[in-house]
């Protein structure tokens, strides 16, 4: 019993010893926990670092997706500029060697000048010797009507005899319109379709220059209807070698009358012109590709060679076949009523109207410069409504777009629809003097000469 409660102390030491350790043992449970949610709470700190990490590689996969994609586009852009610059750097060159032939176009003109003012001499010698003899002018051995050769009088009529009329034919400068023939001459005319099929077409247009230089410098009218005046207009078509003596005369003048630029033309050079006309009017690669009727009405006025009121459908279409080897009725033709194909007669009278609307407008619009952008402007409209192809390109194959421009933009695209260079806008209207002469009033003839000067 003593021993027990001896033991009694000890054992209540072992048990407040017991209960210390496991204070102590629940405190550093309690850290451990602690720092067992620490570690939670970081790693799920982590683990959502990484999900917005996740999150914000697939957006900079997805922007560099699109940055590549921009990329491309990009590339695709610069291979079209590329290309365009490469187009327009041809077209550049394309121009640089059409200035080049122009050029030497207008050196052989002011060449072919000079031979038609020395005949333009020869004639006015002819012209002073008809006054007091004028009912023949024929050549030695061919007096009288009844040997003289038949030939081919501008215009295309076809007559026996010559006379150089002063009475018949002398132009009244007050109005610009020609005195009717006297009846002494007419009743000399007799047709000669013979002339008319071995003759080159040209030495029609020859025989209509021929005839307006004459009047510009004499005052009378040419009838070329002897051997020697055939000999003249061949020689000014280039058909027969020149072999006048008579001194070169002034030029001043000369670059007002139209038609020169096909005087005395080889057969090589107008089939080049031939060619390049096709090809300017879309039909070289194309046979029946659409005309832009403006285009068209340039080339027939250019091609014509006399003044508007001589123009006819037979003699336009004489000189195009002749030309380009197709008629002009077999031309589909782009006007703001309609595409379709036109009789040669219709299409003189378009060219006609074109001519005069062209003049009015340099007359009353401000020349050359308002001229240039006009075209400028009506082109790069008519461009924006054409539809692109797979490789960029402009094109309007049926020509409903130019009908529609045509149609709604009539103020302008009328006269200037196709014309890409105003440069040969700027080169008709110097010449348009000769061709408007007898078509408007004075002040409007006074204004083209001074743009013709300018």
């Amino acid at each position: 019993m003593n021993n027990d409660n001896n033991n009694v102390p000890v054992v209540l030491e072992e048990i407040e010893g017991l209960e210390s350790a496991l204070v102590v043992a629940s405190r550093r449970l309690d850290r451990k926990r602690h720092i067992i949610a620490e570690r939670d709470r970081v790693v799920a700190q982590h683990e959502q670092t990484i999900v917005e990490l996740r999150h914000a590689i697939s957006e900079h996969e997805r922007v560099n997706i699109e940055q590549r994609h921009k990329i491309a586009e990009l590339e695709c852009m610069l291979a079209e500029h590329q290309r365009a610059i490469a187009e327009r750097n041809a077209k550049i060159a394309k121009q640089e060697r059409v200035t080049s032939e122009r050029v030497h176009m207008i050196a052989t003109i002011a060449e072919q000048a000079d031979f038609v003012m020395s005949q333009a001499h020869k004639l006015t010698t002819m012209a002073t010797a008809a006054a007091a003899a004028p009912h023949t002018l024929a050549a030695p051995g061919n007096a009288g009507p009844g040997n003289a050769p038949n030939t081919v009088a501008p215009g295309g009529v076809p007559t026996s005899d010559v006379a150089l009329d002063d009475t018949a034919s002398r132009t009244d400068d007050d109005t610009g319109d020609e005195m009717p023939e006297s009846s002494h001459t007419a009743k000399r005319r007799r047709p000669n379709q013979q002339a008319l099929e071995y003759m080159h077409p040209f030495v029609l247009i020859g025989q209509d220059v021929l005839a307006e230089i004459v009047r510009h410098l004499t005052g009378r009218q040419l009838v070329p209807a002897c051997a020697e005046s055939r000999r003249i207009a061949q020689e000014l078509a280039g058909l027969e070698p020149f072999t006048s003596s008579i001194p070169q005369r002034t030029r001043a003048g000369l670059s007002e009358l139209a038609g020169l630029h096909l005087l005395r033309r080889s057969d090589a050079d107008l089939e080049t012109l031939g060619s390049d006309l096709l090809r300017w009017l879309g039909l070289a690669e194309q046979p029946g590709a659409v005309v832009f009727g403006p285009r068209l009405c340039y080339v027939l006025v250019t091609l014509g060679g006399i003044r508007l009121e001589r123009m006819t459908g037979a003699i336009l279409d004489n000189i195009f076949r002749s030309i380009m080897g197709r008629t002009l009725r077999s031309l589909l033709v782009v006007t703001g009523s309609a595409t379709k194909n036109m009789s040669a007669d219709k299409l003189c009278s378009l060219a006609k109207v074109w001519a005069r609307n062209l003049c009015d407008f340099v007359v009353e619009d401000g020349g050359i410069k308002r001229l240039q952008k006009a075209a400028t402007r009506c082109n790069k409209y008519y461009m924006s409504e054409c539809p692109t192809d797979a490789n960029g390109n402009h094109c309007d194959p049926t020509g409903e777009v130019a009908k529609r421009v045509l149609r709604d933009d009539s103020n302008d695209s009328t006269i200037f629809l196709g014309f890409d260079d105003a440069h040969d806008l700027e080169v008709l209207c110097k010449c348009f003097f000769a061709i408007a002469d007898n078509d408007v009033d004075k002040p409007t003839a006074e204004r083209l000469r001074q743009i013709a000067k300018n």
